[in-house]
């Protein structure tokens, strides 16, 4: 099959030296239908060191040197610049697009959101703690069980679709917001544009199992989010000093923000909820650090680290390279 010369749709993946499922990431989108449609941009950290992933001497398939890169948002945003589509899909090289991905982002692009997002299905279910910090991170997603597409605030983070004239509206701003998609979803709805969330639109993650791990995790993404949030949404020293003089009642209050959104969209998962009250406590207690320290202090070594140990160390209890 021949690569199109005007791609709807740009995959946009990140990898490491976790080749193996990066691999599985990538064979889930060239088995797609409506791949004839699309291009895929493989932003490869370790290009040279390692193996070129299995599939990716496809027609389709780019593969960008990126040894250099220094954050995650970074490459994000250098995915949607030199795109050819009109739409930008990413998809983390620990997901793996269901079938009907292409089709439902097409659906929902063409029936005029600015964004698509899908429900995520754990594919490491029950090892660790990975129910527990897949239901955290990916709240907005939770109504698995809703059959009808609906409008959401957000869209799930670092696997959604956005139409790339939206994202390259915001400019220089766009790397900055693109380190949260909750960051980037505030600003496209203000823009007038609507986020959809689609059942339909499936994907397979595999999740954080250990808890230890997720709180890494969590410390310097949310040592990122601070700050991106922060400088984004132009915050004073004053509204800085303020979520700082919050952190030691921030976890709790978060606790009960989870608890509420759980309590309306998977009654459920309540007893899941509870049990692991415990670890979702601590996430948020080093999420909420993570975030006052980005209020006050440049993010450039946190960025590097989480870039790092998002693409390069085993935390998701799957099978190494």
């Amino acid at each position: 099959m021949s690569a199109t010369n005007n791609p709807f749709i740009t995959v946009v993946i990140l990898t490491g030296i976790q080749r193996k499922r990066a691999e599985k990431t990538l064979a889930s989108i060239l088995n797609q239908e409506g791949l004839e449609t699309a291009e895929v941009l493989i932003f490869d950290t370790v290009l040279g060191k390692y193996p070129p992933l299995k599939g990716s001497e496809h027609p389709a398939v780019k593969i960008i040197a990126s040894t250099s890169a220094t954050s995650y948002s970074g490459l994000r945003a250098q995915g949607a610049e030199i795109a050819r589509g009109q739409v930008i899909s990413y998809l983390e090289d620990h997901a793996e697009a269901l079938p009907g991905w292409f089709k439902a982002i097409t659906r929902g692009i063409e029936n005029g959101h600015a964004g698509v997002g899908g429900v995520p299905q754990a594919s490491n279910a029950g090892v660790g703690f990975s129910d527990i910090s897949g239901m955290i991170n990916y709240k907005y997603a939770l109504d698995a069980s809703s059959p009808q597409a609906y409008v959401a605030p957000t869209l799930p983070n670092h696997n959604s679709a956005y139409r790339r004239d939206v994202l390259l509206s915001f400019g220089d701003q766009l790397r900055t917001m693109l380190t949260s998609d909750s960051i980037l979803g505030i600003k496209i709805t203000e823009k007038g544009y609507s986020l959809l969330i689609d059942p339909e639109l499936r994907f397979l993650h595999a999740n954080l199992v250990n808890s230890l791990m997720v709180g890494r995790n969590f410390f310097y993404w949310n040592i990122i989010f601070g700050r991106a949030r922060a400088q984004i949404f132009k915050w004073s020293w004053l509204r800085r000093a303020l979520q700082i003089f919050i952190t030691p009642i921030s976890p709790f209050i978060r606790y009960f923000k989870y608890f509420l959104h759980v309590q309306k969209y998977n009654r459920e998962k309540l007893p899941l909820f509870f049990r692991n009250a415990v670890t979702a406590l601590y996430t948020q207690t080093v999420a909420a650090v993570g975030i006052a320290i980005g209020c006050l202090f440049d993010v450039k070594n946190a960025e590097i680290k989480f870039l790092k140990y998002e693409l390069d160390l085993e935390h998701y209890g799957l099978k190494s390279s």
